[in-house]
């Protein structure tokens, strides 16, 4: 049996492993990605990329940094592949819930970064008599469609492989790296191995020591026989966003009790309860979604090198704005495995379990 090397080994070809690949392509660090072809979190994130989150409508810190990166990579790949990936959407927020609303009385649209105060009537599908921001800035990416052409990026290279190396597995190619982890078609051997499988990780005796706070997330593809209107809505803690003229995606809930990708019926009936603060248009379901957000306590990414490891590293912790953070996040990384360039001490993984064992 042959044996391939490399620089870095990826475990996990989901957002955060895929843009860790697209990163060392960057720089010129040769790597293996080893995944075991099952859909994950990320085959079902919405994408949305936003200035503005939750009740307390809190700008994200660095917006125009991170996005600024985000634009840059997502263009690179969307150059390399020929597929488009990032879309511009415009993005209303209707301020249906108290929270929201008292934020709205004390700051005001123009107290809030990135937001505006939304014209009467700007959106044809809601009649809601309450406060309203238009959000600039707002992107969609495509995930499931940005997966799949990286994909075939690293297949025509040699770089992907099939497979699902365990802890055990891991140990023992750390203990020996000329034997290398074993995938379907062969051995990859690499001096670094980064471990990117999402909330399974919250298992691994390197990283259980974190405080995970994994949220299970439905959402539901949707369509009309009258066209959405091209905006992205939010309302009522969920959102609705157009991805063609007749369809759309609809969500998403949090849950942390239950975490599996199984679709949960009490959400989908949750999602269609809340629909008609989204829109008017009678809708049908034409797929239910399910994942588990890889969340981390302090919901920040975290990577690096674990502690008397230091040839093991993880990339996890992306939650619900992965698609802003993670070409961020992994350029980090990538700096760290090419150049030894230290990793910034809010994303750090040995910062992080040495503040948790204070």
């Amino acid at each position: 049996m042959t044996t391939q090397q490399v620089d870095v080994v990826i475990i996990g070809a989901g957002l955060a492993g895929t843009t860790l690949a697209w990163q060392l392509r960057k720089l010129g660090v040769t790597f293996a990605i080893i995944d075991d072809g099952r859909l994950g979190a990320s085959h079902v994130a919405a994408g949305l990329i936003t200035p503005v989150t939750g009740k307390a409508l809190r700008v994200q810190p660095d917006y125009a940094r991170l996005l600024r990166s985000a634009q840059h990579l997502y263009r690179h790949v969307e150059q390399t592949t020929g597929c488009p990936l990032l879309d511009v959407q415009t993005t209303v927020r209707h301020l249906t819930d108290a929270k929201s609303q008292s934020v709205w009385q004390q700051r005001g649209a123009l107290g809030i970064a990135y937001a505006d105060a939304t014209p009467a009537g700007a959106n044809d599908e809601q009649s809601l008599r309450v406060p309203s921001l238009t959000l600039r800035c707002t992107y969609r990416l495509n995930v499931p469609q940005y997966l799949a052409a990286s994909r075939a990026v690293w297949q025509a290279m040699g770089a992907y492989r099939r497979g699902a190396p365990n802890d055990a597995q891991i140990a023992q190619a750390l203990a020996k790296p000329e034997h290398g982890l074993h995938c379907a078609d062969g051995r990859i051997a690499a001096k670094y191995i980064v471990c990117c499988r999402g909330a399974f990780d919250r298992h691994s005796p390197w990283f259980n020591g974190l405080r995970w706070r994994c949220a299970k997330g439905d959402l539901l593809q949707i369509q009309s026989e009258q066209p959405f209107a091209p905006i992205r809505v939010h309302a009522s803690g969920l959102w609705l966003c157009p991805t063609a003229s007749h369809s759309a995606m609809l969500g998403a809930t949090y849950s942390w009790d239950v975490l599996n990708n199984a679709p949960d019926a009490d959400a989908q009936r949750f999602l269609l309860d809340k629909a008609p603060a989204l829109t008017a248009n009678p809708i049908t379901v034409t797929q239910h979604l399910a994942g588990v957000r890889p969340i981390v306590g302090g919901r920040e990414p975290v990577i690096g090198s674990v502690p008397d490891q230091p040839n093991l590293l993880l990339c996890n912790g992306l939650g619900s704005k992965g698609s802003l953070l993670a070409p961020q996040v992994t350029g980090q990384l990538a700096r760290y495995l090419a150049r030894g360039t230290p990793i910034a001490a809010q994303f750090s993984l040995q910062q992080r379990l040495a503040g948790l064992a204070a």
